[in-house]
């Protein structure tokens, strides 16, 4: 046992209702934004004021079958799914559903003689839609080879 990379579907085993919007899912983020000042071009910007996460146990299926996962402290990155404003502030919500394909980083365990995985310590418990993690894979090395040579053109004109 140990870190361990899934990548597969999501199966519900206990649904949470999100605080907002009601929503059945397996885990959400809840986030609620203050209108701040407008920018330049004209654009409000928001600061957060409440931030909340929940997220349950349910199992991911890959090609070799199940695992469950106990999704306590397991960071996620969704894009938001509602949202709503008014007034000054506005609510949005991201949620993990039933039949999300995404990818798993966590720690495997075993709990009375079954496989989970979980958050263990200071281990990395993350997931993620694989095509953001492959998208920025990819662009990754064309960043750092930019940003390297505007640093060198940067030394060279000094």
């Amino acid at each position: 046992m140990g870190m361990v990379e899934i990548t597969g579907d999501l199966e519900q085993i206990e649904p949470i209702v999100s605080p907002y919007f009601t929503k059945k899912c397996i885990g959400y983020f809840y986030r609620i934004e203050k209108e701040g000042k407008r920018d330049d071009d004209g654009r409000t910007t928001y600061h957060t004021i409440h931030f909340e996460q929940k997220i349950g146990v349910f199992n991911i299926l890959d090609e070799t079958g199940f695992v469950k996962v106990d999704g306590t402290d397991l960071e996620f990155y969704n894009k938001t799914a509602d949202r709503t404003e008014g007034g000054a502030t506005r609510h949005s919500e991201g949620y993990l559903l039933q039949d999300d394909y995404m990818m798993l980083i966590g720690y495997a365990s075993s709990d009375e003689g079954k496989t989970v995985i979980k958050k263990e310590n200071n281990t990395i418990f993350i997931i993620a839609d694989p095509a953001n993690i492959e998208s920025y894979n990819k662009h990754l090395p064309l960043l750092n080879a930019f940003l390297t040579t505007l640093f060198i053109a940067t030394l060279l004109i000094l």
